[in-house]
């Protein structure tokens, strides 16, 4: 099942269209209390619930991610249903999944910024 939406055939007028509102610090702090939850059930071995927070991550990430992250996505989809029932496998599993989205959420400007020498402190 795809839920393949086109965005980039919009209509002229509505890609002029902006926003008055910036809701990058909304999904920011969405994004921290999402891997609080994570964090928190993954410490109390709810493996399960676990995954489920990491796919409510994913949520927040898909929408900037490219075709790349999608096929990724999926694959775990796939090895976390085939060892869904062997729990020192999924908790490895699913710890990588965590750290692929971590790493995603830096990617997409979402995350950690490290500092870049090049650039000046003049924003």
């Amino acid at each position: 099942m795809s839920y393949n939406t086109n965005y980039d055939n919009e209509s002229e007028e509505s890609s002029d269209k902006k926003s008055k509102y910036n809701a990058a610090i909304s999904q920011i702090y969405r994004l921290d209390n999402l891997f609080q939850k994570a964090e928190h059930y993954r410490n109390v071995g709810m493996l399960i619930k676990w995954n489920w927070v990491l796919d409510s991550i994913w949520i927040e990430l898909a929408s900037d991610s490219d075709t790349k992250d999608i096929k990724i996505f999926k694959k775990y989809i796939i090895i976390i249903s085939k060892y869904r029932q062997k729990k020192d496998k999924l908790y490895q599993i699913l710890i990588t999944k965590e750290i692929w989205l971590r790493k995603l959420q830096n990617h997409q400007g979402k995350g950690t910024s490290y500092i870049d020498e090049s650039e000046d402190d003049f924003d």
